[in-house]
């Protein structure tokens, strides 16, 4: 093992709200941080490309919105500390035993060792097969937004969006006033579900200014004189080789409209890989229909040493993540012995007020806008549910039909989850199908076992193995 005075103090997995705040925390108080992220620029998915856009086009700053807004003030905290921030690093394996994190960045791969890991890989877009969901023009509601974040870049054509929660009707907005043409959104959310989530309300309501800003969200939309149907389901995406209609029930009825675009969204997930790698201990959460690693009140995981901090450990959103970073950082701080026990108490008690209030409506939310269950239902056999090897609901049905139980044999049987996204994008709806059939829960099916290289690599590149970071870039 290295020594300990080689070691990096902190490395930090992912630069947005969560890692942002960990990497300034950590940094503030004297320990040496590597920040690694994948992406060009600070910010992860919810502050992407935040200080070019703030820079090159305030038109597009200004309709982001003031959520998007807030994230420039990290962004630039992050660079008035030493911190070393490596753009455009994949991280492919983690090693607990040795706190060693494997990165690929230009062509070459390295290996740092720390003395503690924050992850903060955040989360990602639910994946719901649904007919057709393959079809050039069917998108993500987030790749979307991430296009217009990035590039400025809109969608041309008659544009559909169909889903449900918070994100589908920020996009909408912004899509609708960068000139977008919007015939029609399918909103998945049932009205049964505002019954069953009243009882969350009052605490919710102490949160207020965020149930306001979705009112004002689906206000603004109806105001515009969109299409906006509640309680749709099973959608659907026709057309010759690109989308042409969309086809949904409402109501009891079928309908179609004609669209060259459907954006569809239903929630999203952690990103596990990770802390699966690491076998960190997950636990099931029903009302979302994910899994969610374990941690402690200072989002140390059962992998001691390593924390997880932001949207990777649970749905909390960017003002929360932040707070969670925050935390996590307090905690790596005083076990290597940075500041004691006390001050990291009194460091933390803004960032959990912060935290609680954010936690308040989050009840309310994940009552009324579940998981869609009724999809993997519905999902016909030639669906596709592993995009990357092309493996269809009816191969995974016949694989559990012949013995396969769990997501790893029947990846063993029939290729599921050998792809590129290494089961980010299909391991859910898998573990879906096959409680389906086997009449279990998801809890009971379980999950991939993951393994490195969580991304692809090269041969080429794992020859070039270094130990130690690549050269210090000052953000």
């Amino acid at each position: 093992m290295l020594n300990s005075e080689k070691k990096i103090d902190v490395i930090v997995i992912g630069a947005g709200p969560a890692g942002m705040a960990a990497s300034i925390e950590a940094s503030r108080h004297g320990a040496s941080v590597l920040l690694l992220d994948e992406q060009p620029t600070l910010g992860g998915q919810i502050y992407r490309n935040i200080e070019k856009t703030s820079a090159n086009n305030p038109a597009e700053f200004k309709l982001l919105g003031p959520d998007y807004q807030i994230g420039l003030e990290l962004a630039h905290s992050v660079k008035n500390q030493n911190i070393n921030h490596v753009k455009g690093a994949e991280v492919w394996n983690i090693e607990h035993d040795t706190m060693a994190v494997f990165y690929a960045l230009g062509g070459k791969t390295y290996k740092a060792f720390a003395k503690r890991i924050i992850l903060a890989t955040g989360a990602m877009e639910r994946s719901v097969p649904i007919p057709g969901w393959t079809m050039p023009g069917v998108m993500g509601v987030g790749a979307a937004q991430i296009m217009l974040k990035s590039n400025a870049m809109t969608p041309s054509g008659r544009v559909v969006l169909a889903g449900s929660g918070p994100l589908l009707l920020l996009v909408a907005n912004q899509l609708l006033e960068s000139g977008c043409n919007i015939v029609a959104i399918l909103e998945t959310t049932k009205s049964s579900n505002y019954l069953r989530a009243a009882p969350y309300l009052p605490k919710a309501l102490m949160a207020f200014t965020y149930l306001i800003k979705g009112h004002k969200l689906r206000t603004s939309l109806k105001r515009h004189g969109i299409n906006f149907l509640n309680g749709v389901s099973d959608i659907s995406v026709s057309g010759d080789n690109h989308v042409q209609s969309i086809s949904y029930r409402h109501r009891g009825r079928v309908y179609q409209v004609d669209a060259d675009l459907l954006l569809y969204h239903e929630g999203v997930v952690p990103n596990v890989q990770l802390t699966r790698l690491i076998k960190a201990d997950h636990e099931w959460y029903a009302r979302q229909d994910y899994w969610r690693p374990i941690r402690n009140e200072w989002g140390e995981t059962s992998c001691g040493g390593i924390f997880i901090a932001g949207d990777g450990g649970g749905i909390d959103g960017a003002v929360a993540a932040e707070a969670l970073g925050r935390l996590a950082a307090y905690e790596a701080l005083s076990q290597i012995g940075y500041i004691r026990n006390a001050k990291r108490n009194n460091l933390a008690r803004p960032a959990r007020k912060l935290l609680n209030k954010q936690r308040r409506v989050r009840p309310l939310l994940d009552i009324l806008f579940p998981p869609p269950r009724y999809a993997i239902d519905k999902v016909n056999s030639d669906t596709i549910i592993c995009r990357c090897m092309e493996i269809t609901a009816g191969e995974i049905t016949n694989a559990v039909r012949g013995g396969c139980k769990t997501p790893d044999q029947v990846k063993s049987y029939c290729r599921s989850a050998m792809g590129p996204c290494q089961g980010r994008m299909c391991g859910l709806s898998v573990a879906a199908l096959i409680a389906k059939e086997t009449k279990q829960s998801p809890l009971q099916v379980g999950y991939h076992n993951i393994r490195a290289p969580i991304k692809p690599i090269m041969l080429s590149e794992l020859a070039t193995l270094e130990e130690g970071t690549c050269s210090l870039e000052k953000t």
